[in-house]
């Protein structure tokens, strides 16, 4: 697992390259997660993959990349091309194959308990698992 926080002056560019590397070597895909510390719903999903029982999940099939988007730094350079749901709120999870190509794009809201955070870790779980099983056939 690649990780990097959501730390504003981070080279995600660079990030992203180091992340398709290593997917690249382990066939995986990439999951980017897209938030920021100012953002509690992203702090809590954050917590939830790299800490919760998806975990474990996510550690053999995905390598995990965090990308800040803040006022400081939005990282539109390396986020632009992926046409991700921005005006839907953050966070968001955007999954590339190991090669870069976009597999998908998702706003965290539709995760929710109702309006309450935590997420509903058994809809993201099937996610992945869409995710990943899209990710092999392309």
């Amino acid at each position: 697992m690649y990780t990097r926080s959501n730390n504003p002056a981070a080279d995600a560019g660079e990030d992203l390259k180091k992340a398709l590397l290593t997917a690249g070597k382990t066939h995986k895909n990439v999951l980017i997660l897209v938030g920021g510390d100012w953002s509690y719903s992203s702090i809590v999903f954050d917590r939830q993959l790299a800490m919760g029982s998806l975990k474990p999940y996510i550690d053999e099939h995905y390598v995990f990349l965090r990308v800040n988007f803040s006022p400081e730094n939005k990282n539109e350079n390396v986020l632009g091309p992926y046409d991700y749901p921005k005006h839907e709120g953050y966070p968001i999870i955007i999954v590339l194959d190991s090669g870069g190509k976009k597999i998908a794009t998702k706003s965290c809201d539709e995760y929710k308990n109702g309006q309450q955070l935590p997420y509903v870790e058994y809809k993201i779980l099937q996610t992945l698992k869409a995710w990943e099983i899209a990710g092999a056939k392309s």
